[in-house]
């Protein structure tokens, strides 16, 4: 029985229908309302238990009837050490439980003894049931108990205290407020002077019916949304520095071109592209690019030329009808991102997915690059590249006939990408590779199927073939 009462630990802190008593002020302060108490709580201590094999504190037996108890609080009492209970406590969060009640009682736990209030009703055979009490302490500390009638045992834990706080230096006043809100104003002025405009480009009912005359209108920094629908351009919409392009979603938005042209996918002119690109920090998210070509040469969904800072999100972008079509090419680009695209070219003498030549910094991220039906297929092609970064994405190159070459990933030019998490698949009737040209390629934690053909070895680790093959370190 007795190790059965020890159990009741001090870090029992349940209440039960906690009654208060005297009055604790917490709440309610305004600007001239003084000293108002701050609540702290701490690790449970215990203060007073008043049974003999358990004793903590001064007394080792029951309060007995009509008795009042007083308790010291304030510094190193009872298992409490003097930093929990610091000289500045005004008033305690006790957790009391009584035990062992001899007669139905009640306990008035108060600062000066008054008996008007009850803070615990223990009767006999009652389960030790602890209670929550707040009490003020007296001018020295301390806080008075007073029992009924019987005997009762008395287990007090303290389980945080309240100290005074002048409020009034959480305030600003009136002329501290007025300062800052002109502060407020003039940061709104300059705010409102840098803001981005809002324009829409809708089938009817838009502020623009067109891509390009939206782009043309509208300077920078802004937001072009395009509603669902098909806008077919007339020729390459030259995006801007600072205007952001934003559709309704792959499936809904479709910006189209029969943009066939002369400038190929190395060349720094753009008219054969849907959208071409030559500023910085632009954004184009939320749509479908299509390049349906013509009797020029060259069908480009979109050109990144000398730019820095483009962002191609969530884009569906395709090329096809004319010799050469290439779905997205990055010419002298600096730290493009482009991810959750799906590059598709077809047709022709030759399709390229994506082509990217001298650039830096550049990430591909969950990109379908998708070439077939050609002469000659490559899903990615990376010339003089720096820094490149594939991953988590899917290059497939597939021939159409005898006689056609496919190569899912195209590396020149001392190109040293890196490749992850990817899967690069090349298949055609003729001459087939998953890696062909003569870079040196990093490759991790991927799939090639098709095999390899490169002037000098690429890298491979934990890289398998179609039949889950694990390859070498020279990627065979």
């Amino acid at each position: 029985m007795r190790s059965r009462w020890a159990a009741i630990g001090a870090a029992v802190v349940v209440s039960l229908g906690a009654i208060g008593v005297g009055t604790v002020a917490t709440v309610g302060a305004v600007t001239d309302s003084g000293e108002r108490a701050v609540y702290h709580p701490i690790i449970a201590c215990r203060l007073t238990d008043t049974r003999d094999e358990f004793q903590v504190g001064p007394r080792d037996t029951p309060l007995g009837p009509g008795e009042t108890l007083t308790i010291a609080a304030r510094g190193a009492n009872g298992n409490c050490a003097a930093d929990d209970l610091p000289d500045d406590a005004t008033a305690l969060q006790l957790n009391v439980t009584a035990l062992e009640a001899t007669l139905p009682t009640f306990l008035a736990i108060t600062p000066d003894g008054s008996t008007d209030t009850s803070s615990l009703n223990p009767v006999p055979g009652q389960p030790p049931t602890p209670n929550g009490v707040t009490t003020p302490l007296d001018d020295d500390g301390a806080f008075k108990v007073f029992n009924l009638q019987g005997e009762v045992q008395l287990i007090i834990d303290v389980v945080g205290f309240y100290s005074d706080h002048h409020h009034d230096d959480r305030y600003y006043t009136e002329a501290e407020i007025d300062d800052r809100l002109g502060d407020v104003d003039d940061r709104l002025g300059e705010l409102a002077s840098t803001r981005q405009n809002v324009v829409w480009v809708a089938t009817s009912g838009g502020d623009f019916a067109s891509l390009s005359a939206a782009i043309a209108a509208t300077a920078a920094p802004a937001v072009i949304r395009v509603a669902p629908g098909t806008y077919t351009e007339a020729a390459a919409v030259q995006l801007k520095t600072g205007v952001h392009v934003a559709g309704s979603g792959t499936e809904v938005t479709v910006i189209e071109c029969a943009c066939a042209g002369t400038d190929g996918r190395t060349s720094f002119d753009g008219n054969s592209a849907v959208l071409f690109s030559s500023g910085a920090n632009t954004e184009v998210r939320d749509l479908s690019v299509v390049n349906t070509g013509g009797s020029d040469p060259n069908s480009i969904g979109i050109k990144i030329r000398t730019s820095s800072g483009l962002v191609l999100d969530n884009i569906a972008v395709e090329a096809f009808g004319s010799d050469t079509n290439v779905a997205i090419a990055n010419v002298s680009a600096s730290d493009p991102t482009v991810r959750d695209v799906r590059a598709t070219a077809v047709g022709g003498s030759l399709a390229i997915g994506i082509h990217s030549s001298q650039v830096s910094d550049a990430t591909f991220e969950r990109v379908v690059a998708d070439a077939r039906n050609a002469t000659t297929n490559w899903g990615f092609e990376l010339s003089s590249i720096s820094d490149g970064i594939i991953h988590d994405s899917r290059s497939t190159a597939t021939g159409s006939g005898p006689g056609t070459t496919s190569a899912a990933l195209v590396v020149s030019g001392l190109s040293d990408p890196v490749v992850t998490a990817s899967v690069l698949t090349s298949s055609a009737p003729g001459t087939s590779f998953a890696l062909d040209g003569n870079g040196d390629p990093f490759l991790a934690d991927s799939t090639l199927i098709g095999g390899s053909d490169l002037g000098t070895n690429p890298t491979c680790v934990n890289v398998r073939d179609g039949a889950f093959s694990l390859l070498n370190a020279d990627c065979l």
